[in-house]
C-alpha cells in the first residue's frame, strides 16, 4: 500500500497511491511545501 500526503496528479511513473491526503492539479514547475505541527498539516503551493 502506498500513501501520499499530496497527490499532484502527474503520472510520470507507473505507481498509484492507495491513500491520498489531498489532490492538487499543479504544473511540473510548481513547488509544494508541507508543514506538520501538533497533528496539523499545512500545505503551501509556490
Amino acid at each position: 500500500r502506498t500513501l501520499v500526503m499530496v497527490d499532484r496528479r502527474h503520472n510520470t511513473y507507473p505507481v498509484r497511491a492507495d491513500y491520498i491526503g489531498i489532490s492538487l492539479s499543479t504544473s511540473l514547475r510548481d513547488h509544494i511545501s508541507v508543514e506538520l505541527e501538533k497533528g496539523k498539516a499545512t500545505v503551501y503551493l509556490q
